[in-house]
């Protein structure tokens, strides 16, 4: 049995987007729109804030490691000092952005929901 590109999203994903085009065109509807120029997923400004939050956290790695001891390695601390930095950065983002009723309920949920203070 056939399945309809049209319908079927399972049929769809085999077929390249000029092939639906000319699908649509023969059975009488209306051409998709051409496909958006692909993008880089990182643009230029969150390149460089990454970046930032990249460096911060391999200085706080450099200054707490403990050569000597057993304590964490370096690679453990830049880890977890890197992912709070990102859940910083976007809880502020929250705070910043979204407050309701004069309280920033959003980014806390954020830093509560990633255990970061």
């Amino acid at each position: 049995m056939l399945r309809d590109p049209l319908r079927d999203p399972h049929a769809l994903s085999i077929l390249s987007f000029e092939k639906i085009r000319r699908i649509q065109n023969f059975s009488g509807l209306r051409a998709p729109k051409k496909a958006p120029e692909s993008k880089s997923l990182w643009s230029t400004s969150m390149n460089e804030r990454i970046k930032e939050l990249v460096g911060r956290a391999e200085a706080y790695a450099y200054e707490h490691e403990e050569h000597w001891h057993d304590g964490p390695d370096w690679q453990e601390l830049f880890n977890k000092k890197f992912a709070e930095l990102i859940v910083e950065e976007c809880a502020n983002v929250a705070d910043e952005n979204y407050i309701h009723r004069g309280s920033r309920t959003c980014g806390l949920a954020i830093r509560l929901h990633f255990g970061v203070e």
